[in-house]
């Protein structure tokens, strides 16, 4: 009789334990339910094979007991903070309640990424950050107070660094210790100094930098010594153009820039001889034309700039081009051979602008998939460009949107209208080119 006891109490107590601790878990919004319980479970399962082996009563309070200690120790962070949904070993902590940095010690899974988010943490003291850490980052918190060894802990294993409307104006010293930072954003920060011996201390390893309305003038000299970019985004700057070798030295390696909501009037060499690059954009500037694109470019974007017209010459030679985006530019013409030289592009987007007649150019494209003309008011659909009719029937799958004569739907141009057009006014691809 008491070993059939034991036998029951090792096996069901166990469950009814875990499923009243679950339950309890689901009612509280301050941990993730999913790891937690399932953390619990482990646990449970443990200590049933203790039981197994040891089935005495002794045995059976010691599970109580230690199932009480497990719950006790699930408090390892405050009512602010809670799992990410998603990413399972992430900790978001939210809200104005929170006042100084949280603490990770005794979380029953391991924690690699730690977000505040809109707290009034202030002050980052001597070795606050729990080690461990491979992504920090700070949201709308205003610290005003970083001292230099407040990263120590995380020195060589942080990869990722951002903060958002949560900078002064210097760039803290306790940067200096991180030794295998990839990614560094400073968003919405009036930086008055940069504190450039930091920064040449850390751009070595840093792979992505994200920059945006962080009080940049001018072409930041010290980007010279992050070496290893590989992707590099600049928004709301006052850049008017860039020194000659201001990317030469990541002239192999930068594949994405971006240098958006800035002042540039042209494209700077400093641009079109970086070799490898294959996403660009530079959309909300004042570029007038599309001379000196680099080659090796994959995906353009110049929407919102001062561009009047694509030539023969713009495209050339860009084998790879696969989309580029001239929305909202006062693009009148399009030559008749301006897409000869990227066949392959399949996105081409060109709406709000001032173009008026449909290019010849598109029947150069072997694969097209989207094409996109909507709201340009002055475009119009002629008998000339039926010659486009072949073309377009021959790539049904093709997304092409866009209206001409203000009402008429080019799609529906090209397969209701055009084939009632005499075929001695269509313009083929090889005639004369409409000026648009």
């Amino acid at each position: 009789m008491p070993d059939l006891f034991y036998s029951m109490m090792f096996t069901i107590l166990p469950v009814v334990m875990t499923s009243i601790e679950c339950m309890t878990l689901i009612n509280t919004s301050s941990f993730n339910n999913d790891i937690e319980c399932m953390t619990l479970i482990n646990f449970v399962y443990f200590i049933r094979s203790v039981l197994k082996m040891a089935c005495s009563a002794d045995a059976t309070l010691t599970f109580l007991f230690l199932l009480a200690a497990f719950r006790l120790s699930k408090g390892c962070f405050p009512a602010a903070c809670q799992f990410d949904q998603y990413q399972k070993t992430d900790v978001v902590c939210f809200g104005p309640n929170l006042i100084s940095f949280p603490s990770l010690s005794g979380c029953p899974v391991n924690v690699s990424a730690l977000s505040l988010v809109a707290t009034n943490v202030s002050t980052l003291s001597d070795n606050i950050v729990p080690p461990g850490l491979t992504s920090l980052k700070f949201l709308d918190n205003r610290i005003t107070s970083f001292s230099d060894g407040a990263l120590d802990r995380v020195a060589s294993s942080l990869r990722v660094l951002r903060f958002e409307s949560s900078l002064t104006t210097i760039i803290p010293s306790a940067f200096m210790h991180l030794t295998g930072l990839e990614e560094f954003d400073i968003v919405y920060a009036e930086i008055t100094d940069w504190n450039i011996p930091v920064l040449q201390q850390i751009g070595a390893t840093v792979k992505k930098m994200y920059l945006s309305d962080a009080n940049i003038f001018s072409w930041p000299t010290w980007i010279s010594d992050f070496t290893s970019l590989e992707t590099l985004e600049i928004f709301n700057s006052a850049i008017v153009t860039l020194p000659d070798d201001a990317l030469a030295h990541v002239n192999n390696k930068l594949y994405l820039l971006t240098l958006s909501v800035g002042k540039l009037a042209s494209i700077p060499h400093a641009i079109s001889a970086l070799s490898n690059i294959t996403d660009l954009n530079l959309q909300n500037n004042q570029i007038t034309n599309l001379r000196n694109l680099p080659r090796s470019a994959v995906n353009l974007d110049f929407t919102f700039n001062l561009i009047t017209e694509i030539t023969d010459e713009t495209f050339v030679s860009m084998r790879n081009l696969k989309s580029v985006y001239l929305d909202s530019n006062p693009l009148q013409t399009i030559s008749r051979h301006a897409f000869d030289g990227c066949p392959s592009l399949q996105s081409l987007s060109l709406g709000q602008t001032r173009v008026s007649r449909l290019p010849l150019g598109l029947s150069a494209l072997t694969a097209p998939s989207y094409i996109q003309f909507g709201e340009n008011p002055d475009l119009v659909c002629t008998c000339q460009e039926s010659g486009l009719t072949p073309w377009f029937l021959s790539h049904k799958q093709m997304d092409f949107s866009g209206n001409c004569n203000s009402m008429i739907n080019i799609v529906d141009f090209y397969t209701k209208l055009a084939k009632d057009c005499p075929q001695e006014m269509a313009i083929g691809p090889n005639n004369t080119t409409i000026t648009n």
